[in-house]
């Protein structure tokens, strides 16, 4: 805002400009109304906003298939963290978005990593229509005390993602395993759905005793560990 010095007082508008006597502001000058241009979209906000159109239909696919993995185990932060990353993903291509899912904890209070002392290591193959997971235990869990498990279990969840917006899940888990077990491998094979053109893997360890899964949370551990194309 230019102050305005002189003698000569002046009053009204000339060209664009108005002259104006201000108690507060003394005399001064300012554009006149409606010669200001309409603000345009931030940049920034247009980029998030394209990101979003991409991000929100895939995400939300997969976070609906991630909830029935285990009932009531996914929190209601899982979305955000989700969109978290695949808003920092090196693209909005699908390959990168899934790839930024890559170790994700379904539940951060209950986390997969935190039960191995070396984590288990998964292959991930595919032939003749079929994704095999080849899971080697490289340690067995450690659970809460409270837990009382005396065996465990290692479970895979496929999600099998069309590219239109269709998502299809199969489960497979190992027999249940004896603490003192000698660690070995595991080999599942999923029948890869007719039209899939991705997937995520996510896999899973739960605790249990005499044949049944314990009721706690604090007997599970989920995360996305692998994802591919076919």
């Amino acid at each position: 805002m230019a102050r305005q010095k002189g003698i000569i007082k002046i009053a009204g508008t000339l060209g664009d400009v108005t002259f104006v006597e201000s108690k507060t502001y003394g005399a001064h000058t300012r554009a006149a109304r409606g010669t200001h241009k309409e603000a345009g979209i931030n940049g920034v906000l247009q980029g998030n906003a394209d990101k979003a159109s991409k991000i929100g239909p895939l995400g939300s696919l997969i976070l609906r298939q991630l909830k029935t993995i285990e009932k009531g185990f996914v929190p209601g932060d899982l979305w955000p963290r989700m969109t978290s990353r695949m808003f920092k993903a090196k693209s909005m291509k699908k390959e990168d978005l899934l790839q930024s899912l890559k170790g994700i904890e379904l539940n951060e209070r209950y986390q997969f990593w935190k039960l191995f002392s070396a984590l288990p290591v998964l292959g991930i193959s595919v032939k003749n229509s079929r994704l095999l997971i080849e899971i080697e235990l490289l340690s067995h869990p450690h659970f809460s005390r409270e837990v009382k498990a005396s065996q465990y279990l290692s479970e895979v969840s496929v999600l099998f993602l069309d590219g239109k917006g269709g998502c299809m899940k199969d489960v497979m888990e190992t027999e249940w395993i004896l603490f003192d077990e000698e660690l070995g491998v595991y080999e599942m094979a999923f029948m890869v759905p007719k039209g899939a053109k991705y997937f995520l893997v996510v896999e899973g360890v739960k605790g249990g005793r005499d044949g049944k899964e314990a009721e706690s949370f604090l007997g599970r551990g989920f995360r996305i560990g692998g994802w591919g194309k076919f």
